[in-house]
């Protein structure tokens, strides 16, 4: 059946995005979402062809598989130590810009010369000028930043077995493209089992093994291999596995 792509309201790679805004440069490689290439993916998972939004989606989270592959391989508990530093100078940043906006506050009702000059200096229009209401709205994105870092510390903490993360970059293709599934069809993504082939399949499956060669050709530009099972049967099982994490996850 032929189905529109159903509307999200973030995109895919929205819990990790703020990652993507303070990486260092790298050599990364991009993913486009102006291929021709991109339809017969859509019209994989029942869609009749590929709009903006869903080539948006689908380049946003190869993109973000594509990062992480850059990344030097650590310890979970290692980033969380990490992210919780992050979430630390954000608060205490926060802190500091609102207590600037309060000082600035008090000045704005100065009576006496000096401090009326002073206030002149502050607001002249040859230099930029320090708005109170910008300092509280970068304090509102501190706060936010602070947030979303304590968050993924937790997701971390339960996700640490005390070792690396042998196939992440992989897990990391299948979490988001499910995510692209299910914005593009409303659908959660599933697994489906062939006795007939004595192996796996389904719509989420052919997605995900059409998809695989393309990454694994961009993510060369790193210098080392994308690690993803060798065989369509362990994909398959790797597949099934990761998608009732993600359930298990958000439970």
């Amino acid at each position: 059946m032929c189905h529109q792509a159903v509307r999200s309201e973030t995109g895919p790679a929205d819990h990790l995005a703020y990652q993507m805004r303070f990486s260092v440069d790298a050599v990364t490689p991009v993913f486009s979402p102006h291929g021709s290439d991109i339809d017969s993916y859509a019209r994989m998972i029942g869609l009749c062809g590929a709009s903006t939004e869903f080539r948006q989606h689908l380049a946003s989270a190869i993109d973000l598989c594509l990062l992480v592959h850059s990344f030097d391989r650590k310890r979970f508990s290692d980033v969380r130590k990490e992210v919780l530093r992050v979430a630390k100078a954000a608060v205490t940043a926060s802190g500091k810009l609102r207590e600037m906006a309060a000082a600035l506050t008090a000045l704005g009702y100065a009576r006496l010369t000096s401090l009326l000059h002073l206030r002149n200096e502050l607001t002249a229009s040859d230099r930029p000028p320090i708005e109170i209401d910008g300092l509280i709205a970068e304090a509102e994105r501190l706060d936010c930043l602070a947030q979303i870092a304590r968050s993924h510390a937790d997701w971390l903490r339960s996700r640490d077995l005390g070792g690396r993360p042998k196939l992440f970059c992989y897990e990391t293709l299948v979490r988001q493209l499910a995510a692209v599934y299910k914005a593009a069809t409303g659908y959660e993504a599933t697994v489906t089992w062939s006795p007939h082939r004595d192996d796996f399949g389904g719509p989420f499956v052919g997605f995900v093994e059409a998809l695989l060669p393309k990454v694994v050709e961009l993510a060369r530009a790193n210098g080392r291999p994308f690690e993803h099972p060798a065989k369509k049967l362990a994909r398959g099982e790797y597949i099934k596995k990761t998608l009732a994490d993600a359930r298990t996850t958000r439970k």
